[in-house]
């Protein structure tokens, strides 16, 4: 039975569920590593991970490959070393193995909304892992996962987090002109086109699309009526109630009101529903009060993002934000860490959810289905009253007690 990885390594090697034809390599260096969103998901784990772990760290798009022991061979031999350790990043369900290699994975979820449907496939409870694994950092003393019959996984306490590379002083308000919005793909929901947004491309920068977002940012800030809000949206959790919160704001706004609501798609996975688009189209279809539709009455107010760089990460705390986080997604606790790294507040939906929705949707071991709390038109307007008073308050950050690079110390050798 596979135990815990003895350091020291020579190396990282990690992988994610990526799109494996946007890479021209099947091993190469970490700066090769094509994001999708830099500020969230797995995206921002691997370079979070990478970027404190002290060694020369690599990406693979697919450890699949490296199944060849002549494969393994070149990819040792191009690291400069043969004591690598395979990092897996992305979802618990998403897990793939280098054969050859130690390995762990960067469990950054915690037990989501369960599946009212368990299903026969040993990996559908999303927290079972292959036998090959020797461990897992975690958020906390333990995420409950265990693998292919081997009992419970050793835990390591470590979690990675990007905002310690930028300023976490207070930001201040001042307008932002077009030439300000580096780094951030942005596109109103309304002008939106559905193909930029199942993809890694980077967005074109619309002049019509900043307008508006510049108009209602710089009219909210100087009113002010409230702070631009940030809604995570995890695509590979088919119980996130995103889609319905996105629903009632868009219907919130409809009534009259001055917010502005900026969605963040991430963990986007290869060959999964097109939820963008068909968020867009319900949006398109559905009826606003007064028999007009959703869209395009309220595209200058609802937007899609996907930061790319740090430089947007910088334009995005500039904003000086808060957020909404979606209590059925696995991932709300790193995600409120990742944000208060950034000095960005966060309301947990959770605290606000007074209703109950049956999910319906599709995963990777077939239909699935589940009971998920939400947020009702009641519970919207207290979410948006406890969100006007946050807009001001800069969450405290709990720090990792141990760097990755010290986890990873010869040392520490268990």
């Amino acid at each position: 039975m596979p135990g815990r990885p003895t350091p020291p390594f020579h190396g990282l090697v990690f992988s994610a569920p990526v799109e494996q034809q946007l890479y021209d390599s099947a091993f190469a260096d970490i700066g090769q590593f094509l994001p999708y969103q830099r500020l969230l998901g797995f995206d921002a784990q691997v370079l979070a991970a990478a970027t404190e772990s002290g060694l020369p760290c690599f990406f693979t798009p697919g450890p699949e490959a490296f199944s060849a022991p002549a494969m393994l061979a070149w990819a040792q031999e191009k690291a400069g070393g043969t004591a690598l350790l395979h990092l897996r990043a992305g979802p618990v369900a998403q897990a793939r193995l280098i054969h050859g290699l130690a390995n762990a994975h960067l469990c950054c979820e915690s037990p989501g909304v369960a599946r009212l449907d368990a299903g026969r496939h040993p990996f559908a409870s999303q927290r079972t892992l292959p036998s090959g694994f020797g461990f897992h950092f975690t958020l906390g003393d333990d995420a409950g996962l265990c693998r292919i019959g081997g009992g419970k996984l050793p835990a390591t306490p470590w979690w990675p987090l990007s905002g310690t590379l930028l300023d976490r002083s207070a930001a201040s308000f001042s307008p932002m002109a077009a030439s300000d919005w580096s780094g951030i793909a942005i596109s109103s929901a309304g002008e939106a086109e559905a193909a930029d947004w199942e993809t890694h491309g980077r967005t074109p920068h619309a002049s019509f699309q900043l307008k508006r977002l510049m108009l209602a940012y710089n009219r909210t800030q100087a009113a002010p009526v409230a702070a631009p809000i940030l809604l995570p949206w995890n695509l590979a959790n088919p119980a996130s109630a995103v889609p319905d919160l996105v629903h009632k704001f868009a219907r919130h706004l409809a009534a009259g009101r001055e917010h502005t609501l900026i969605v963040l798609p991430y963990n986007r996975l290869p060959r999964k529903t097109p939820f963008l688009a068909r968020l867009r189209d319900e949006l398109r279809t559905q009826p606003a009060p007064g028999g007009a539709r959703l869209l395009p009455q309220v595209g200058g107010q609802v937007f899609l993002a996907r930061v790319l760089d740090l430089d947007g990460l910088r334009t995005l705390r500039r904003l000086a934000p808060v957020a909404w986080l979606d209590a059925a997604d696995p991932e709300h606790e790193w995600n409120r860490r990742q944000l208060a790294s950034f000095a960005i507040p966060a309301l947990d939906t959770a605290a606000f959810a007074d209703d109950e929705l049956l999910i319906q949707g599709q995963d990777e071991f077939g239909a699935c289905q589940f009971r998920a709390s939400v947020v009702s038109y009641r519970g919207l307007g207290g979410l948006l009253a406890a969100t006007a008073a946050l807009r001001h308050e800069t969450p405290a950050l709990a720090a990792p007690e141990r760097p990755l690079s010290a986890l990873l110390a010869p040392e520490h050798a268990v």
